[in-house]
């Protein structure tokens, strides 16, 4: 399933990378959404045909609630570590970090208070974390990682990274996802914003 995943996307990099008219580029990005709503739909349906869901939320670990907490402190803390690693700025690092995986709206932020170049590096830094996502989920699934697997998502697990979530980690852990990734997509504006303030 991982190299099928890994192919999917390289075909999918190469097949943009062509030079089509901008109605087909257009036709590609609305297709792309419906299939994100059609799988987030069903994604759904299966959730509630497969048991009492209000039962299912109440076997859940409260523990759990604080999840989005521990994803943000990390992605903070990497993001500012890494900015000092590689002369980005702790700051600057931080900001990125705290996009969560949301990249056009990071990178659009960072630019407009920052500049065009780290508006650009925030969203392929926040577009890789989506990706690695994808990767990592069912490789940590085999390690028995599945919360701590959800912190890598950030606000994509409420989302696009749902559907791989569902797969390998199942339903329980699908309603924590969407848990994190609405927590997690609310403040990464707060966050991106906070992050820029001393500088």
């Amino acid at each position: 399933m991982i190299i099928a995943l890994i192919l999917v996307l390289v075909a999918g990099v190469f097949l943009g990378a062509q030079p089509f008219s901008m109605e087909f580029v257009d036709l590609i990005e609305v297709s792309g959404d419906y299939t994100l709503f059609l799988l987030l739909f069903l994604i759904g349906a299966e959730l509630a045909s497969s048991g009492n869901l209000r039962e299912r939320f109440k076997s859940l670990d409260i523990s759990m609630l604080f999840l989005p907490l521990f994803s943000i402190l990390g992605s903070l803390f990497a993001g500012a570590m890494t900015g000092l690693l590689t002369q980005v700025g702790l700051w600057q690092g931080a900001a990125i970090g705290g996009g969560m995986g949301w990249y056009s709206l990071s990178g659009v932020i960072i630019s407009q208070k920052l500049s065009a170049e780290l508006g650009a590096l925030a969203f392929l830094t926040n577009i890789f974390r989506e990706i690695y996502t994808f990767i990592f989920i069912p490789l940590l699934y085999k390690f028995k990682l599945g919360p701590a697997a959800l912190t890598i998502g950030g606000a994509t697990t409420m989302d696009t990274t749902l559907p791989i979530i569902n797969r390998y980690l199942g339903k329980d852990l699908s309603l924590i996802a969407i848990w994190h990734g609405i927590v997690c997509s609310l403040l990464v504006p707060v966050l991106v914003s906070l992050m820029l303030m001393p500088l």
